[in-house]
């Protein structure tokens, strides 16, 4: 039940963006279709004077040139065609996130203290007002099954009030996990630095689930690698990561520059920029194959015995964390 309400708001909060992005596109694309229905008119006009001026002058001239309306109807298109791929760009990242807050650990933990509060709620309720019941017809002398069945109702709520009167304190006494980092925000569409980092991105969620799979208990009870060599991994990974976004964050003060600076010396800043996204390539290409590596120390974990795997994907990581802080000082 939880669930669902919180799959209708996030439903519910997806649709109004829809919406506002829509309206926002089609503000835009009418405003497109108005100028090039104008110029359209402009040059409708202009070519029927020219027929008038040459029949008037019955010079023998060219058949005219077909109407440029269908040349504007596709220009049209075309100029709306970005704004369209804009909106769904930022819808789809817009959904991201919000699944990455619906599957935040604080957040599952705050809907299970909701959950528990509303079934607490809800079975005490439930207890009382049988009970209530239950005791009236009791003194009205009813028949004495009704009484014992309205009393075994009641004591059946009663219990369950008390289970989720103690999951609740349960739920309310386990401190709540640290709050997940917003995600990164990513460059406008458009720049260079924008398609690396989408890769990057997806880099981060494969490695966060392969270095999750590495600390989960095997058939032994055993992880496969120790807590301690993941969580140095996942720190260099982050600082690694770290570096890239400043990569992409220095590439896109150029482009900036690039764009307001006089036409003389775009060409140098546009030669900037093209290193500058040969070296993010490079650094998210490096990233890219230590996830391919934390792959196979999963995998080794899984295909060996315990302690091989253990020995295996141990090494695996000491190297992965080892790469990922020279890619880290490298791009910095």
């Amino acid at each position: 039940m939880g669930a669902r309400e919180d799959w209708r708001e996030i439903s519910r909060q997806a649709k109004d963006e829809w919406r506002k992005l829509s309206r926002q596109a089609r503000r835009e694309w009418r405003e497109q279709v108005r100028q090039h229905h104008d110029e359209v008119r402009e040059h409708v006009r202009r070519h029927l004077s020219e027929r008038r001026q040459e029949r008037l002058r019955g010079s023998g001239a060219p058949a005219p040139a077909p109407a440029p309306h269908v040349d504007a109807a596709r220009q049209a298109v075309q100029a709306a065609a970005p704004v369209v791929g804009q909106v769904g760009r930022a819808v789809v990242d817009g959904l991201r996130g919000k699944m990455a807050a619906w599957q935040d650990p604080r957040a599952r933990a705050l809907r299970k203290r909701r959950r528990a509060r509303r079934a607490l709620r809800f079975r005490g309720w439930t207890a009382g007002i049988t009970g209530g019941a239950t005791t009236a017809v009791a003194l009205a002398q009813a028949p004495e099954t009704l009484v014992i069945g309205g009393g075994g109702v009641t004591a059946l709520f009663a219990a369950l009030a008390v289970s989720a009167g103690l999951r609740s304190r349960r739920l309310h006494r386990t401190p709540l996990p640290e709050a997940a980092a917003p995600p990164p925000e990513m460059p406008p569409p458009g720049s260079l630095a924008r398609e690396p980092m989408e890769r990057l991105a997806g880099a981060e969620r494969s490695l966060a689930e392969l270095l999750r799979q590495l600390t989960v208990p095997g058939a032994h009870g055993v992880a496969a690698v120790p807590s301690e060599s993941v969580e140095d991994t996942r720190t260099s990974a982050a600082e690694a990561a770290g570096a890239l976004r400043g990569v992409a964050a220095r590439l896109r003060a150029v482009e900036l520059a690039r764009d307001a600076a006089p036409a003389s010396e775009r060409a140098s800043l546009a030669e900037d920029a093209t290193r500058l996204r040969a070296q993010l390539d490079e650094g998210v290409d490096d990233y890219g194959r230590l996830v391919a590596a934390a792959g196979r120390a999963v995998a080794a974990s899984a295909a060996s015995g315990p302690r091989e795997a253990l020995a295996d994907a141990t090494d695996r990581l000491a190297g992965l964390a080892a790469a990922l802080r020279e890619l880290g000082r490298g791009t910095v």
